[in-house]
């Protein structure tokens, strides 16, 4: 019994594996200008929402959607590392210890933007100067 448990057990872990790296693997992306800053790389697949303005939070100046199937991974628990890679090359650092959740926070020359990410879209928003601060 003990044997088939194990069994099991290695044929789920193996199977899960390989779903998760054939799912994680992105080929590499194409990068344009975002319409936000032109210094802010956002892939050239991304399909782009403008998000309405004014907002309601003041902390906001203005906010733009881009639309890629899969961009998050599976419910958006896993962050495209290549852009967020891709954003610090630009020079944009990011401040890991204010990371929630999906919410990625980076700054440039005195500009913090954020950076959303969900399953099939990503948020970019620039911050008002005194947001967050």
């Amino acid at each position: 019994m003990k044997k088939i448990i194990w069994l099991l057990a290695a044929l789920l872990a193996a199977g899960c594996t390989a779903g998760c790296a054939a799912d994680g693997e992105r080929p590499a992306m194409e990068y344009a200008a975002s319409s936000i800053r032109s210094d802010i790389p956002v892939p050239k697949e991304a399909n782009e929402r403008m998000l309405a303005a004014p907002f309601d939070n003041p902390a906001l100046v203005k906010g733009a959607r881009y639309e890629l199937r899969n961009i998050g991974g599976e419910q958006g628990l896993y962050p495209p590392s290549d852009y967020l890679q891709k954003l610090e090359e630009e020079g944009w650092k990011e401040s890991k210890e204010e990371r929630l959740g999906h919410m990625h926070l980076f700054e440039k020359d005195g500009t913090r933007i954020a950076v959303t990410v969900h399953e099939h879209y990503f948020d970019i928003y620039e911050l008002a100067p005194a947001a967050g601060r």
